[in-house]
């Protein structure tokens, strides 16, 4: 034979493929490994990046290499999270009328329950104010209707200081928008990192507490 038969495309064995592509699971295990890529940046640069307490205590290293700053970076972190967050806090509260101050005040007689009323020592014990502060708090928060004032009973010089119907209603309010506020302030924060800055917190405080 001088020219071998043509082949065709009858006569041409399909090729037998070990595997099949599935392009669905490609997508999905693509889309996990760039979420976590994406998770990993973010935790890198919220740890890599200096706040401004990181600054001074880099100064501290390098102007005094002697000591251990450490107990710095606790302090001021905390005082300059608290500066920030009153100060966000008051541009929400202000829609409603409310100071930091007064604010803190009416929540302390809305979280003592029915009631709702604390002699003015009780309001300096369960709320963030300083003893000195409580009767211009209460003068101005009373003058607004939130509050009023009653002659405690078995002490002729001692007062009473309950929440009104207008002042819980106020309260409530304050506190869901409040809430809601702070959240979405820390909203960066892991779920497992917010749970180890809580406790690391409440450890500190009761230290100092029972240390007082």
């Amino acid at each position: 034979m001088l020219f071998p038969t043509p082949l065709t495309t009858t006569s041409i064995a399909p090729i037998q493929r070990p595997w099949k592509l599935d392009l669905n699971i490609l997508d999905i295990m693509y889309l996990d490994v760039k979420i976590h890529y994406i998770e990993n940046e973010r935790r890198n640069s919220l740890m890599t990046s200096a706040d401004s307490i990181e600054v001074f205590l880099s100064q501290w290293k390098k102007e005094r290499p002697d000591l251990d700053p450490w107990p710095v970076g606790i302090l001021g972190r905390t005082q300059r999270i608290t500066a920030h967050l009153q100060a966000r806090a008051a541009r929400w509260l202000a829609p409603l009328g409310l100071s930091w101050e007064s604010f803190s005040l009416l929540l302390a007689l809305r979280r003592s329950g029915p009631p709702f009323e604390l002699r003015p020592t009780e309001i300096y014990r369960e709320s963030l104010l300083s003893s000195g502060a409580i009767t211009n708090r209460v003068d101005r928060v009373e003058r607004k209707g939130w509050v009023k004032r009653f002659d405690s009973p078995g002490d002729r010089r001692g007062v009473i200081v309950r929440l009104t119907p207008a002042g819980r209603a106020i309260a409530d309010k304050a506190i869901e928008i409040h809430f809601k506020e702070l959240a979405a302030q820390m909203a960066r924060i892991s779920k497992k990192d917010r749970q180890m800055l809580l406790e690391g917190l409440a450890t500190l405080l009761q230290v100092l507490e029972e240390d007082a």
